[in-house]
């Protein structure tokens, strides 16, 4: 069984849809998982998106001239 502290370094990383050796080890490094503050909190999923810098398309591949 995995130790407690690469568990919750896991579950940390896969939370913020990074399931990396390096988000990991930086997690642990960091000392993040000893950390009790709400961090679910700060997932994408929890932050509400609304979309202010998203581009359609047509405009981010059109020419210079023809963007509104």
């Amino acid at each position: 069984m995995p130790p407690p502290r690469l568990e919750a370094a896991c579950a940390r990383a896969l939370a913020h849809e990074s399931p990396y050796y390096r988000t990991v080890k930086t997690i642990l490094a960091g000392g993040h998982d000893l950390r009790s503050d709400d961090w679910a909190a700060t997932t994408p999923e929890a932050i509400p998106h609304s979309g202010r810098f998203a581009r359609n398309a047509a405009s981010l591949f059109a020419a210079p001239d023809t963007v509104q």
